[in-house]
């Protein structure tokens, strides 16, 4: 059982990981250069220049868009692939139909953590920019990722 878990779980890294550079490159491509410099961007460093340039309010508020753009493509990319995931277990031929169940279950609750996790770290980072900008923008956005796990756990 635990070789075979830390397979797959590598296996989905690896895959989210590529992905994620994939769609990375592809918007280099296709998107317009400022968007896709947004959807790349560090929220951290961002965070710090933004506080310089209009203060920590005005900042806070602003990375409100800065980390939904540069968070929307990791956040796509992981719930894409554990997706995929999930319909290929489902699709195994040797589950029994309480199994499949459980497989459908978990789905479900990897895209609301998905959509909980998105939405929280988004507002964590602009929390933390409000509160320390850099430093609190990484704790947010830390933060706003434990949300789903909180909710969802119980």
């Amino acid at each position: 059982q635990l070789p075979g878990r830390i397979a797959r779980n590598l296996v989905r890294t690896l895959a989210q990981l590529s992905l994620h550079r994939a769609l990375e490159a592809y918007c280099i491509r296709i998107a317009p250069l400022k968007l896709a410099g947004q959807l790349m961007k560090d929220p951290v460093k961002s965070a710090m220049r933004k506080a310089v340039k209009m203060g920590r309010f005005r900042a806070a508020k602003a990375m409100l868009r800065t980390s939904a753009l540069s968070n929307a493509l990791l956040y796509s990319t992981n719930l894409l692939i554990d997706e995929v995931g999930m319909l290929l277990e489902w699709l195994l031929p040797h589950q029994h139909r309480s199994e499949k169940r459980e497989v459908l279950k978990y789905a479900k609750i990897q895209v609301a953590s998905s959509v909980l996790g998105f939405t929280f770290c988004t507002l964590g980072m602009a929390a933390g920019t409000l509160i320390l900008p850099g430093n609190g923008t990484f704790w947010g956005g830390i933060c706003g990722d434990l949300v789903p796990l909180l909710i969802l756990s119980q």
